[in-house]
């Protein structure tokens, strides 16, 4: 088995060795030869244990076998499953394993993909300034517009400037570990922590010591946590650098905030070739440039829901993948290498509309019947939800955006309005708020 995966899994649970052991029965010995590459053929139930707690769903798919799993030393440079093509696990073809040109002792966590990033060459080489003036650089946006891929990609170019390594945490999967602890905060901070010691060790380091770069990966459900993990980190370690992807900045005064945005429509057309390029399947699709035009218009360029489209596109007609009602349901990868809600469109906005409370989700509904855009000053603000004033409706128009689930144009007035799919989302589902469920141990954001 790939020594990487067993880490990269790992870590986005945010456990320990020790932690795994105890929950899989695995020896602390036998996980830490597999995960340093000193085991080639692991025994079938020891992977089937393992999997069994990193991933259920994952080791449902996987074919084990008595000389390891696909990637292995019997089959090197494969995975027992298919990757989306931004994925930490995805190589040019949507196959594969990445392989960063960092020197692998000081890359420690997910690794960063071997596709070419499409449409963000000002933004690498922006951020790739910022994080050397600002101590903590957050990277904030809607679902799918590429968070993590460009985070990854500026720690990967950026690398030899810290000394010290890049570590990259997954914090998306805190809520489980938390929710196993009773779902309260300290709790979440508590796994939070770990996770980072996991990687960067617990100890206080002296100004001027070896620099490092921290990726805190998915932290849009846990802001005042990472807002103390933030703090504690930099008391404890002055010359750290930190990258936080996040749909809902925390609070640092001194962060400095970048809002990601949808791809340019040219790119969008770009990746969407770039990523059909590979499928004989859909050679006509790629020629035709007013359809793939068309339906990332329909996709609101986001990087993600692209990929998921060309995905499908091998198997599904692009007149099916017009209708944002098709898509709502059909968009997603079977990619066990991300995150649950990472692997759908779906599973995407639900982890969204999960962390809103019941009052922002009616507003939502009320908003996405009005026409879009709608700004700060408009009438009719007053009138859109029953017993909500217009300076409260202008309050919640700023917290959804905060959220990053209303995209804003500013100016002397501002502007709100939501992405297609967005809409799409909440115009067809229940329009009972009471009866989307929170996910265990994570609590809404937005109250």
């Amino acid at each position: 088995m790939r020594n990487d995966l067993l880490l990269a899994l790992r870590t986005q649970r945010g456990w320990t060795q020790e932690q795994l052991s105890e929950r899989s029965g695995v020896s602390v010995r036998t996980i830490r030869n597999l995960e340093q590459g000193r085991i080639h053929s692991p025994r079938r139930s020891s992977l089937d244990l393992l999997f069994s707690v990193l991933d259920p769903e994952l080791r449902s798919l996987v074919q084990i076998n008595g000389s390891g799993l696909p990637g292995s030393a019997a089959d090197p440079g494969r995975l027992p499953f298919p990757t989306a093509p931004g994925s930490p696990f995805a190589g040019t073809d949507g196959e594969g394993w990445s392989s960063p040109p960092v020197p692998q002792g000081r890359w420690r966590g997910p690794l960063p993909p071997r596709t070419s990033l499409v449409g963000r060459d000002d933004d690498l080489d922006r951020l790739s300034g910022l994080i050397t003036s600002h101590a903590v650089t957050v990277l904030t946006g809607p679902g799918g517009v590429g968070k993590t891929r460009l985070a990854l990609a500026v720690a990967e170019r950026t690398a030899d400037r810290f000394p010290g390594g890049v570590a990259v945490v997954q914090l998306g999967r805190i809520t489980a570990a938390a929710s196993a602890a009773g779902g309260d905060g300290p709790a979440a901070l508590s796994a939070a922590e770990q996770a980072v010691a996991e990687l960067l060790g617990d100890e206080r380091q002296a100004p001027g010591a070896a620099p490092t770069l921290l990726v805190l990966d998915t932290a849009e459900h846990l802001p005042q946590i990472t807002a103390v993990l933030v703090d504690r980190l930099r008391g404890a370690r002055p010359d750290l650098r930190l990258i936080i992807t996040t749909r809902r900045p925390p609070v640092i005064p001194e962060a400095r905030i970048w809002e990601m945005e949808p791809l340019p429509p040219d790119a969008a057309v770009q990746l969407m070739r770039c990523r059909l390029a590979g499928n004989s399947a859909t050679d006509d699709l790629t020629r035709s440039f007013d359809l793939v035009q068309k339906l990332c218009w329909e996709l609101d360029h986001l990087p993600r829901l692209i990929e998921f489209a060309a995905y499908w596109l091998r198997n599904v007609p692009v007149s099916a993948l017009l209708s944002l009602e098709h898509v709502l349901e059909l968009l997603g990868l079977p990619d066990y290498s991300v995150l649950p809600h990472q692997r759908s469109l779906h599973g995407s906005l639900e982890w969204s509309w999960a962390m809103l409370g019941e009052r922002h989700r009616r507003f939502m509904v009320r908003l996405a019947e009005q026409p879009q855009p709608i700004a700060s000053d408009a009438p009719e603000l007053g009138e859109l939800e029953p017993g909500v004033s217009g300076t409260e409706a202008v309050y919640l128009l700023a917290e959804l955006a905060n959220a990053s689930l209303l995209q804003v144009s500013r100016g002397a007035v501002y502007e709100y309005r939501m992405l297609r799919h967005v809409r799409a989302f909440v115009r067809n589902r229940s329009p009972d708020p009471a009866e989307s469920r929170v996910p265990a141990g994570l609590q809404p954001s937005c109250v």
